[in-house]
């Protein structure tokens, strides 16, 4: 008995000390909602955290702090701030947030998404050189043909009438591609995304996007992770079969390489690290799967719902590229792009409204940080980046999708901000000029900013036009049923549409 009330009361008393510690606010501390003892703030997230954390900023200000769990963590949902910590103190915001599912899934750290350090230093400079070796023309023509694949397949159903889903083809497409350039492989345009060998890749890894995009407890209550041993279990044979796949193209790679000639992704960083780095090339592949495929499939997604539930939108989209391209077109190239204000605005304004990856991956503070407002940071503070809420609270008229906005955009900014703003914020140069209110380029950040920024978004950039310019000249998209198709996100690593079909009508 005298036992059990110990108990008890230790119980008890760690729940106040756990409550009283995390509601400890001092006069610098950013504000904060009263928090639970052992979650902290966790049943505040709801199903979409991002929306969440938007309306929590709009009370609590452009910081505030969270804790998950036990990780005391921070949210910025104000571009100044987010600026001041990711580009001019850049070096003390660059590492990531470490969790248990992470270090499975990254190999403990060697890729360069989760990687710290030196090793992330390291990382980036040897993928950063060899995305810029990769020829972009070679990139072009290589999204150019899986874009005519891509149409060719939509084709079919504008010719039966069937309703055509196109997650699975717009995952074939952005995996292609990835793949194409990371590896040299590709799923061939006679096959679905279930046949071949890129369909032994695809199950584990959607396995892995899974898991990582639902959240663990354990990750951030520390004694619960007992009970999320067998979940880890399974992410890391998801891992491991992605893996041996990978490590197989690997030496295939290393049996056939010819420095002189490299054919892939593969191919340079294997030149560059000497063939010494097995663990850290295949990691850093799995990473350029995770990033290219997922992110840009579902924005695809996302504008043809956008398409199918604004035919004015539409109408005006299509009337410009063929003021452009002519109706005699085959094939929108990259060519024409500048002349395609508006589906370049419609391109935007989707990665606005639906931002592919809306919390962005949490980093930490390396040290303690005041900010130039005042508000302090406490070392290994984690910083969670509402890339999503930046860019609903820093315009008018958020929650409309409207491409115009960026056609006034640019019509009304000079050469000089639109070279500032195309410079990926790498040097900390204007850091001390406030942004404003729909300054465009400076609140929509969907491939992050800073040195920690997205390696890839060129290739993002052109796969993302090529598909979306080419399905707009070859069909007219509506709904299946006259209703507006359901345009709530369903929230993960990165967030997706509800599965959903479109009706495709020939235009040509």
């Amino acid at each position: 008995m005298a036992i059990t009330l110990f108990l008890f009361y230790l119980i008890i008393g760690l729940l106040v000390y756990d409550f009283v510690r995390k509601n400890k606010i001092g006069k610098k501390d950013p504000r904060q909602p009263w928090a639970l003892p052992i979650l902290g703030h966790l049943h505040l997230f709801g199903t979409q955290p991002h929306r969440s954390f938007t309306e929590l900023a709009k009370k609590y200000g452009g910081i505030f702090t969270i804790w998950m769990g036990d990780e005391r963590s921070v949210v910025i949902t104000d571009p100044n701030i987010l600026r001041e910590l990711y580009v001019k103190n850049h070096s003390n915001f660059y590492n990531r947030a470490h969790t248990n599912s992470i270090k499975i899934y990254s190999g403990k750290y060697v890729d360069l998404s989760f990687s710290n350090d030196e090793i992330w230093k390291n990382n980036r400079r040897l993928v950063s050189a060899a995305l810029t070796k990769t020829k972009i023309l070679n990139v072009i023509n290589l999204v150019e043909q899986q874009a005519a694949f891509l149409i060719n397949s939509m084709n079919y159903y504008s010719k039966s009438g069937e309703a055509f889903y196109p997650h699975k083809y717009f995952n074939k497409y952005t995996m292609n591609i990835v793949t194409s350039i990371g590896f040299s492989k590709t799923i061939s345009e006679n096959e679905s995304v279930d046949e071949g060998p890129i369909s032994q890749l695809l199950v584990p890894f959607n396995n892995i996007l899974e898991d990582l995009g639902s959240g663990n407890l354990g990750d951030f209550v520390w004694y619960t992770r007992p009970f999320f041993y067998s979940r880890n279990k399974n992410l890391g044979k998801d891992v491991k079969k992605v893996y041996t796949f990978l490590e197989v193209l690997y030496n295939q790679h290393i049996e056939t390489l010819d420095e002189s000639n490299p054919r892939d992704l593969m191919d340079q960083l294997i030149i560059s690290t000497g063939g010494k780095q097995k663990d850290m090339v295949i990691h850093v592949s799995m990473d350029f799967i995770l990033a290219g495929s997922d992110t840009n499939g579902s924005t695809l997604e996302w504008f043809c719902i956008f398409l199918a539930n604004n035919p004015d939108f539409q109408k005006k989209a299509y009337e410009e590229l063929i003021s452009v391209v002519g109706k005699d077109c085959k094939a929108v190239t990259t060519k024409v792009r500048d002349n395609c204000p508006y589906i370049v605005g419609a391109i935007k304004e989707t990665l606005r409204v639906r931002t592919p990856a809306p919390l962005s991956l949490i980093r930490v503070a390396n040290e303690d940080f005041t900010t130039s407002e005042g508000v302090f940071i406490p070392k290994g503070t984690q910083i969670v980046p509402n890339i999503y809420g930046i860019a609903q609270n820093f315009v008018d008229d958020p929650s409309t999708f409207k491409p115009e906005r960026w056609v006034e955009y640019y019509k009304n900014k000079s050469p000089t901000r639109e070279t500032e703003a195309n410079s990926n914020d790498l040097k900390p140069t204007n850091t001390n000029e406030k942004i404003l209110p729909n300054d465009l380029d400076k609140v929509v950040l969907p491939f992050s900013i800073g040195a920690r920024n997205c390696p890839g978004n060129i290739i993002s950039e052109i796969n993302l036009f090529l598909a979306c310019s080419n399905i707009l000249l070859n069909f007219e998209i509506t709904t299946t049923n006259g209703k507006k198709i359901d345009e709530t996100e369903v929230f993960g690593l990165t967030i997706h549409p509800k599965d959903f079909s479109i009706k495709l009508t020939k235009r040509n």
